[in-house]
């Protein structure tokens, strides 16, 4: 074995004494565990997870205001999820209603979310990090617990605060504390306000406006010709950016993992002459009532792909439920139902979106046949006929159709025995319906993502916005690619060639209901309060991408940026469109910005552009 390293950073003697140990016994702890998080998918679908400890400092910019809480809170999520609470502490600031309120309940963090609006918290949050680090400097301690400094914007802190934060940059990461920082601002801005900015190692940068700003942030051109829809360049330590797709977390794995971990306590003002302490001591057990019910879980840990332990799901109903919930949302049915909570619960799960998968817990299955499960998990759950089940799965149906499918059904369940010793019960039993032998899955033991995906959407036009919100995020959240559409899938002759034709048929009406959910999705946030209108911006530009010729699709995007006066946005979503026209066309201009708008969309910019005070054309 060759062993070479920096010639200004010479190896301890102690690792080759190790390397070279008979027992082999002290190679393990030689070198130190890398803690990976993940941090983007690439675009062959593989998942890039990144060392946490190599880092110095994350940047998440979306210079053009995509709206840089998404990945950020994907990001920090991440990063909870894999570490202890003993072995990492949070400090946030945000403003309010900025980042999801989970984010500041997380058992990791150090105190309340800190409003950038009181300079003066601000400073005390970043002078205890600077004190500490000083103290971890003269303790010469490395071996301690990470602290991160979470702000959701940067360029809106004070100078002062700036400062503090580029000592803490500059010197902290050495001893374990590190920044996790966000901006929507223009590059210029960001690079104005915030002088420190070089002290920021690894960067997750989405579209840019210009060239010159994607140089600024990634030191090469690239993000000024980025799409929208979570397209994002990743500079890893100052090394090439790599593309791909910056994570989203939805609300509802967002809550899920909340609650799996537990929620601290918020801090409370000391008890005055009108409130007794008593009393204040009594609100705060009834507040942590609920968690205490449901248990918890000391490993705290959900994975952001997606395989979840069992555990984990038999809580998960719960977590979602409204009426649970610390926030006090609304009752949701489509949320809520039973049948919902039942296959949310199911120890076993049929992943059918984008694959063809069986899950027990966190342990994936590897069946040497998984076609019922796989037939089932895309057929509605009511069933299917004995009659009906032998013409899909029998080229040519045996004489005794109800022997076949009981040996069908028994060779499954041997198999899920010889796996899952622990499953009780038949996953696939008979049932007499009108008359007819029915044979369905048992909602209690297994459940699919599809049944789930339909379960969310079932009424959620009779609920009220903020429930149908929750439903269509929960909904989006599933649908991770088509039925069945994974090379892993074997060509099931049900698939193409005999009824039902899962990819002629059902994959081509699942990707519809997709389309119209985050349709709708993005009509509710666009017409709700602006907390949500970063997000409908996300869905809105991703439509237009798929239907560029759709005017009703520009209009609502041109809307979002009247109603938040995002000169930028608008202008960013102007060269898009000129770009789409450009595809949809068959001359190639010299200049994109020399593009004609149809006449409708070109009036609607103008009297946009003059309401939030940009009348300039050349500003296009």
């Amino acid at each position: 074995m060759r062993v070479t390293w920096h010639p200004r950073r010479p190896l301890p003697g102690h690792l080759l004494e190790r390397v070279d140990d008979d027992g082999g016994s002290t190679l393990a702890s030689a070198w130190p565990v890398p803690c990976l998080v993940p941090a983007l998918v690439l675009h062959d679908r593989q998942h890039l997870a990144i060392n946490w400890h190599t880092l110095h400092n994350v940047l998440v910019a979306t210079p053009t205001g995509q709206g840089a809480d998404v990945p950020l809170v994907a990001l920090v999520a991440a990063l909870a999820s894999v570490r202890a609470p003993e072995d990492l502490g949070l400090i946030v600031v945000a403003q309010p209603h900025t980042l999801p309120d989970e984010i500041g309940l997380f058992p990791h963090g150090l105190n309340d979310v800190t409003d950038p609006g009181d300079p003066q918290a601000v400073l005390r949050a970043l002078e205890s990090v600077k004190l500490e680090v000083d103290c971890r400097r003269q303790a010469s301690s490395t071996d301690v617990a990470d602290l991160v400094v979470v702000i959701r914007e940067l360029a809106e802190l004070e100078p002062d605060a700036q400062q503090l934060l580029g000592t803490i940059a500059a010197g902290g990461t050495e001893y374990g504390v590190q920044l996790i920082v966000a901006s929507d601002r223009p590059v210029a801005e960001l690079l104005r306000r915030c002088p420190f900015v070089d002290q920021i190692g690894t960067r997750l940068v989405l579209q840019s406006a210009t060239e010159e700003d994607s140089v600024a942030l990634l030191g090469m051109p690239g993000a000024e010709r980025l799409g929208a829809g979570g397209y994002a360049l990743l500079r890893l330590e100052g090394r090439l950016p790599v593309p791909g797709w910056a994570y989203r977390l939805s609300a509802d794995r967002l809550a899920r993992l909340a609650h799996m971990m537990g929620t601290r306590a918020p801090a409370r003002a000391a008890p005055t002459e009108e409130t007794p302490a008593g009393e204040l001591e009594a609100a705060a057990d009834a507040e942590q009532t609920p968690h205490t019910e449901e248990g918890t879980n000391d490993e705290a840990v959900e994975r952001l792909d997606p395989q979840e332990p069992a555990s984990q799901q038999q809580a998960a109903g719960a977590a979602l439920n409204p009426t649970q919930a610390a926030g006090g949302r609304p009752e949701s049915a489509a949320t809520g139902t039973s049948l919902l909570a039942r296959l949310r619960a199911a120890p076993m799960r049929v992943r059918c979106f984008g694959a063809g998968e069986v899950w027990y817990g966190d342990r994936l299955l590897e069946l040497r046949n998984p076609e019922l499960l796989l037939l089932f998990g895309v057929h509605p759950i009511t069933g299917i006929k004995n009659e009906t089940l032998a013409d899909i799965l029998f080229k040519d149906p045996p004489a005794d159709i109800a022997a076949a499918l009981r040996k069908e059904r028994y060779d499954l369940r041997k198999e899920l025995r010889r796996l899952v010793p622990e499953l009780a019960g038949d996953p696939l039993p008979g049932n007499e319906y009108q008359g007819e032998k029915v044979i369905a899955l048992d909602t209690a033991l297994v459940s699919s993502d599809m049944h789930q995906f339909t379960q969310l959407l079932e009424g959620v036009e009779k609920l009220e916005p903020a429930a149908a919100i929750e439903a269509y995020e929960a909904a989006l959240g599933l649908y991770r690619g088509d039925l069945l559409d994974n090379p892993a899938v074997l060509n099931y002759r049900w698939m193409y060639d005999e009824d039902p034709q899962v990819a002629l048929t059902f994959r081509s009406d699942y990707r519809l209901r997709y389309e119209e959910a985050r349709l709708r999705l993005a009509e509710l946030l666009a017409n709700g309060p602006e907390a949500g209108l970063a997000r409908a911006e996300e869905l809105y530009l991703s439509l237009c991408g798929e239907h560029p010729d759709d005017e009703r699709l520009w209009i609502a995007l041109f809307r979002i940026h009247e109603r938040t006066g995002s000169a930028l946005g608008l202008k960013s979503a102007v060269r898009r469109l000129r770009g789409a026209l450009v595809e949809l066309g068959t001359d190639e201009p010299a200049d994109i910005d020399s593009v004609p708008l149809p006449r409708n969309l070109d009036r609607l910019v103008q009297q946009i552009r003059q309401r939030i005070g940009t009348g300039d054309p050349a500003n296009d």
